[in-house]
C-alpha cells in the first residue's frame, strides 16, 4: 500500500454496505467512534474487529492485529490490488487530484538527521521546562528525538519531531531550544518528505470525532490528544480537505489578529461541510500559555 493513500477519507459505512459486509455499531466490543466487523485475520465469530470511522485503522480484539482499513479488505477479499481498487473508487471525487500528487513522489523513504539521539540533552530538556512541559512525558509521547552539535548545521541544538502517517515515517519538523533563534521552526523540505507536515494533520491518529485546531506545537501539546496544529496561520487545501472529515472542527488559535482571522476564514470555509466553533482566546494568549483551568475547559469541548 501506498501510505500517502488517503483512505481516512472514505466512508466506511457507506463502503461496507456497497460491499455488504455487516457490521454493529454498538455493543460491548464497539468503543466510541468505532464499527465492529468480523475479523479475516483470525477464528473471529463476533465482530472483534474495530474499524475507526475517523482513522479508518483497525484493531482487533481477538487477536491483536491492527492496520488499516486497506489492509482488512485485501485479507477479506484474498486480493490486495481488488482491495486497492475498492478504495481508490470510494474516495471523494474532489480528492482525485490530491492523491496524484502524493502518489507522484519520488522519495520513499524519509531520512532523519545525522546523530541524532533518543536521550534527552541538557539544553533541551531545559528549554522544554522553561515552557512548563515534561521532557521525559513529551519525549515518550511523541517519539521526540535531539541533535547536537556533531549534525548538519541546519538540524544543530534542535529537538526533532517526527511524523508519521499509517505508521510511516512521512516527515519531520525541528525546534530550536535556545531563546536568541531566529528560526524556532524548521521543517524538513516538501521535496524531501514524503507528505510535507502542511499537507497533514499532525495527532490525527489521536483524535476522534471532534478535532481542536491551533496553530502550533507546543499548543498541541499543552491541550493534548484531539488537538491539531496547522504550523503556522496559514490553513492549506490539503489541511481543510482532512479537517472536512470529523464531526465537529474547534479552532482555538493564537490570541492576535493573525489567530482570529485564520479561524474565521477558514471556519466559514469548513462549515458547508461539518460543525464548526470558534473559541477567541484572550487577546495576546496562545493555548500553550494557558491556565490549567482553561485548557481543562477547551479539553472538555471535545466530549
Amino acid at each position: 500500500m501506498k501510505n500517502n493513500l488517503p483512505i481516512d477519507q472514505i466512508d466506511v459505512k457507506e463502503l461496507l454496505d456497497t460491499l455488504k459486509i455487516e457490521y454493529t455499531e454498538r455493543g460491548k466490543n464497539v468503543s466510541e467512534g468505532w464499527i465492529g466487523v468480523q475479523c479475516p485475520f483470525c477464528d473471529d465469530q463476533s465482530n472483534h474487529l474495530g474499524i475507526n470511522i475517523i482513522n479508518k485503522t483497525i484493531s482487533c480484539w481477538n487477536c491483536g492485529k491492527t492496520g488499516t482499513i486497506l489492509q482488512y479488505l485485501a485479507e477479506k477479499l484474498y486480493s490486495y490490488q481488488q482491495a486497492k481498487k475498492i478504495v481508490e473508487k470510494a474516495i471523494p471525487r474532489e480528492l482525485k487530484t490530491f492523491i496524484e500528487e502524493r502518489t507522484n513522489t519520488n522519495i520513499q523513504r524519509v531520512e532523519l538527521p545525522s546523530n541524532y539521539t533518543k536521550k534527552i540533552l541538557k539544553q533541551h530538556g531545559k528549554y522544554l521546562v522553561s515552557r512548563k512541559f515534561d521532557p521525559v512525558k513529551l519525549y515518550k509521547k511523541y517519539g521526540l528525538l535531539s541533535v547536537g552539535l556533531n549534525s548538519e548545521p541546519k538540524w544543530q541544538n534542535r529537538i526533532i519531531v517526527p511524523i508519521y502517517r499509517y505508521g510511516k515515517l512521512v516527515t519531520f519538523t525541528s525546534i530550536d531550544v535556545y531563546e536568541d533563534s531566529i528560526q524556532r521552526y524548521n521543517h524538513e523540505k516538501k521535496e524531501r518528505s514524503i507528505i510535507h507536515c502542511k499537507e497533514l494533520l499532525y495527532g490525527e491518529e489521536r483524535a476522534k470525532r471532534k478535532v481542536i485546531v491551533v496553530e502550533g506545537l507546543f499548543d498541541a501539546w499543552r491541550i493534548g490528544d484531539g488537538a491539531i496544529p496547522t504550523f503556522g496561520v496559514k490553513v492549506t487545501k490539503e489541511q481543510k480537505l482532512l479537517l472536512s472529515k470529523y464531526e465537529e472542527v474547534i479552532f482555538a488559535g493564537d490570541g492576535d489578529e493573525d489567530g482570529y482571522r485564520m479561524a474565521e476564514e477558514t471556519g466559514n470555509e469548513l462549515a458547508a461541510f461539518t460543525n464548526v466553533r470558534i473559541v477567541d482566546l484572550p487577546w495576546e494568549k496562545d493555548p500553550d500559555k494557558l491556565k490549567r483551568k482553561h485548557v481543562k475547559y477547551l479539553r472538555s469541548l471535545l466530549k
